[in-house]
């Protein structure tokens, strides 16, 4: 007991000080040289100015070579008891260490110790949580690091620019960044953290980002390591609109770089003229060289003002030994409970004002502070050799309010997004200006700027490779619209595209923004040729021909056998011979007579003798024979004329081989049918291997032994001859090999959407739709795998079909299109009921043709001078009128004496 007590009135007689000298310890790293140098000028600032009469007797360092805490805690006991033994113990605590372990064993040291202490680090992650807890540890004074708070702005940029990714690159100048992983929190936007110091290739890093979709890049470290990354990136692609760039350093200097082409927002401490010339002095006469001002500035201060503050202390009589314990660190090693801490450091740290300070510092209530220094927002613009900055803002750490910057915009990525399509009308069409600029326009050219309002973005809009959708081969690797989006070339797939398993695999789909579309046939349409005198093509014209040379012959031999038959022999009297002489057949009444025969209507007077009736019997029976012919032949050819073989389905065109059909290469079409093909063979396969087993009974096998091939082998045939027709490689091929068909029945067929298929039938009324839509698919939005887009692009197309605006997009570019051509009277054309005006017509020209000249023949013997029985006629009296026989009357006819 006695000991113990000589050895306490020792240890608190040694400990007793005098006017402002006393003793501090510094705790700290040894790769944290920019601490140790800047603290070395601090105390050499001290020593050198008698006026702040500071003097301490004995400075212990103690630097921790590792990131292990409980060895850092044993040296730093071992050190403390040393120096308490040797009646040298210290009264003031500097901690500058960084590390986390290290920091944690220090507090655990300042905490045990009940000596007034100032740590430059915070022990937690979330510096807005550290700053706002609460503690009574007026003791203890905790001041946030520069390089702490300036990674503070990452946050409010990224909520000023709505960022959705974004890329951390730090080094060693901003080593602590590694553990603030709550900058983005909160924040919908991806965020990766990496070390670029124990990157092996920055270039290399660079693509990788690249192909992560990350877009924005922060880059935290010296003016050398920015420039590293700038220059390792390639200047033609990170540079562009969608990218944004962010230097954040704790240098003082100017950003260069080789490329030419750049513009990028920096930020660097701006301390100010007064300031600026301050740390030049210091600079210049405590030779600290390091490049980051605020840095050096802040350790320098730190240390400084804690030294000035302790001095306070000391003046104030407010030091009271006997309230703290001085025994062995090893003592309170394991206790549990701490000695009171009567001194209020952090009340004489906040009233200390020295001028030579860089920045003031801001202390929190809770005994928590930080350096109030500002930081310089440029905007920077490398064109070629041309170099401009320009001063955008300005921002101060400690509240998100303080951030002044002018335009955002200016700096900040636009979302670009790349949309890789193929051309399918009407859904994607391709003009060029006389500018020789690219234009698209179409349906889904129109959903994408609905989209864009939405959502908030630009794009650019490129053509596919071949122009093709993309197909898998047997060693899986894809091509056309799919490879893009698997290279990451571009963010979005928009066309005709439908969703299939295969695609899924690979790519992303949004929600459906079309409906099921199915395959359908496009075929040249029928157009059966018309003619006005078509009833006139129900026989040949050599049939016509020999018809009209009989209708002749017969009416002369007609007129001859009444001339010169029998009847002219028999004895009469000489009135009788003048009467039947009068009542013979003129030439004309034999033409006359041999045409009404034909018809019901038949004729007034007859042959006289046998010849004329045998001819005129055979006559008769010729033209019954003719005129039956003809109205039989003539309704039939109507009707073949109007008829067609049509094909109405997928089993139709499989059954026929006068068309040749076949899907466009590399579309979902041709997918749908290999795959059926394949289908129908696998079964095909494993039915044989069922049925020749060697393991079945005889029995067994007989069930199998069936008269027929119990499945259908359709989709093989049909396979295998669109592969023998050749399969289009795109719709405009497709198109024009329909065209070029010779009929309906004898040409190509085209399989495709039903969209495409039906936009083609309103713009060329020389195509038709055939059958029902097979095989049905939703379209929808292509992506990347994983796609942080996908939500928001499938809330903007759910949205777009509530307000019914992709249905009006269907009727501008389907019902309203300016392209679309009327097509109604090919319709009619191809009814199959009724017999049309364009196929008769020429009767009703025969009928008004002949009346037209009647009435010309009439007006023409009617004012003949030549024509005397006009007159007599007009002049004869009611009973010669009477007594004339008919015969008389139709021989006076007018039209007779120029026909006799």
């Amino acid at each position: 007991m006695l000991l113990w007590l000589t050895h306490t009135l020792f240890t608190i007689s040694i400990l007793e000080i005098s006017a402002n000298t006393f003793n501090i310890i510094i705790l700290n790293e040894k790769e944290n040289l920019l601490a140790g140098e800047s603290t070395a000028a601090a105390l050499e600032y001290i020593s050198r100015n008698s006026r702040l009469e500071v003097k301490l007797d004995n400075i212990i360092v103690v630097d921790s070579s590792d990131c292990d805490g409980n060895t850092f805690y044993k040296t730093v006991c071992h050190e403390y008891d040393m120096n308490v033994e040797a009646g040298r113990g210290p009264h003031l605590i500097i901690d500058l260490t960084r590390c986390r372990e290290v920091l944690s064993a220090a507090k655990l040291f300042i905490q045990k110790m009940g000596l007034p202490a100032i740590s430059t680090s915070q022990e937690t992650t979330d510096i807005s949580k550290w700053l706002s807890e609460e503690t009574n540890q007026e003791f203890y004074l905790q001041l946030l690091h520069p390089q702490d708070m300036i990674p503070q702005i990452i946050r409010i940029l990224a909520l000023a620019s709505e960022l959705t990714s974004a890329a951390i690159l730090y080094d060693e100048s901003f080593g602590s960044v590694i553990k603030s992983d709550c900058l983005l929190r909160d924040i919908p936007a991806r965020q990766i953290v990496i070390n670029v110091e124990v990157t092996t290739s920055l270039r290399q890093l660079m693509v990788e980002l690249r192909e992560l979709d990350v877009f924005n890049y922060f880059v935290l470290g010296s003016l050398l390591t920015a420039r590293s990354i700038i220059d390792s990136s390639d200047c033609s692609t990170y540079y562009e609109k969608k990218f944004g760039w962010y230097i954040i350093t704790q240098d003082d200097g100017q950003l260069r770089s080789s490329c030419r082409n750049i513009t990028l927002l920096f930020i660097k401490p701006d301390p100010g003229p007064i300031n600026r010339e301050k740390f030049i002095n210091l600079q210049s006469s405590y030779s600290l060289k390091t490049p980051s001002h605020i840095t050096s500035a802040f350790y320098f201060d730190a240390v400084v003002k804690s030294l000035l503050a302790f001095r306070s202390v000391l003046a104030s009589n407010s030091w009271v030994t006997s309230n703290f314990s001085h025994s062995l660190c090893a003592d309170h090693r394991n206790s549990s409970s701490f000695d009171d801490r009567t001194v209020d450091f952090k009340r004489y740290f906040k009233e200390i004002y020295e001028p030579v300070m860089y920045a003031p510092f801001y202390i929190n209530p809770n005994g928590k502070g930080f350096m109030d220094f500002t930081m310089r927002l440029e905007v920077v613009t490398i064109q070629g050799d041309k170099e401009d900055v320009e001063r955008v803002g300005v921002w101060r750490p400690g509240s998100e309010a303080s951030l002044n910057l002018k335009n955002i915009d200016a700096v900040s990525s636009r979302t670009i997004y790349k949309v890789v399509t193929v051309l399918q009308q009407p859904f994607v069409i391709k003009t060029i200006d006389d500018a020789g600029n690219e234009n698209f326009t179409g349906y889904c050219i129109d959903l994408l700027n609905h989209i864009s309002q939405i959502i908030g973005f630009e794009y650019e809009v490129y053509v596919a490779p071949d122009n093709s959708f993309g197909t898998m081969d047997e060693k899986g690797r894809w091509g056309g619209l799919i490879k893009e989006l698997m290279d990451k070339k571009a963010d979005i797939g928009l066309t005709s595209l439908s969703i299939t398993a295969e695609r899924e695999n690979v790519v992303e789909f949004t929600v459906p923004y079309y409906d099921l579309v199915g395959m359908s046939i496009l075929m040249k349409r029928h157009n059966p040729k018309t003619s006005h005198f078509k009833f006139l093509t129900a026989m040949e014209g050599d049939v016509w021909l020999c018809v009209l040379v009989t209708y002749v012959f017969a009416s002369f031999l007609l007129w001859m056998f009444d001339r010169l038959g029998p009847r002219t022999m028999v004895s009469h009297s000489s009135e009788e011979l003048e009467l039947l002489n009068k009542e013979s057949l003129s030439l004309k009444d034999c033409l006359w007579f041999c045409m009404t025969s034909l018809t019901p209507q038949g004729g007034e007077s007859g042959p006289r003798n046998l010849p004329g009736y045998i001819t005129l019997g055979t006559w008769w029976l010729f033209g019954f024979i003719i005129i039956s012919s003809y109205t039989a032949n003539l309704a039939a050819f109507l009707t073949v004329s109007r008829m067609d073989t049509r094909i109405q389905s997928l089993s139709d065109l499989a059954k026929q081989s006068g068309i040749q059909y076949a899907p466009i290469n590399g579309s979902s079409g041709m997918t749908y049918f290999e795959r059926m093909a394949d289908i129908e063979q696998t079964f095909h396969e494993k039915w044989l291997n069922l049925t020749f087993r060697e393991e079945l009974s005889d029995q067994e096998r007989a069930m199998f032994a069936v008269w027929e091939y119990p499945i259908s082998s359709k989709y093989t045939r049909l396979w295998k001859a669109m592969k023998e027709a050749g399969l289009p490689s795109t719709q405009e091929e497709a198109v024009e090999r329909v065209l070029a068909s010779k009929s309906s029945t004898d040409g190509f067929a085209y399989i495709g959407d039903g969209t495409n298929i039906r936009y083609q039938c309103i713009i060329n009324c020389d195509l038709q739709m055939v059958g029902e839509e097979f095989g049905k698919l939703p379209l929808g939005i292509a992506l990347q795998k994983n796609s942080p887009i996908k939500e928001t692009l499938n809330k903007a197309i759910v949205h777009l079909l509530n307000q019914r605006r992709l249905e009006k997009l269907k009727e501008v570019w389907w019902d309203e299109n300016p392209e679309r051509k009327d097509c109604e009277h090919h319709d009619d054309l191809t009814k199959e009921e009724g017999i049309y005006l364009s196929n008769i017509g020429g009767v009703y020209t025969l009928i008004v043709m002949g009346m037209m000249l009647a009435c010309f023949t009439l007006v023409f013997e009617y004012y003949d001078p030549n024509n005397s029985n006009a007159s007599s006629t007009t002049e004869s009296s009611d009973k010669e009128r009477a007594s004339t026989s008919s015969t008389d009357r139709f021989h006076s006819y007018p039209f007779q004496h120029w026909i006799d």
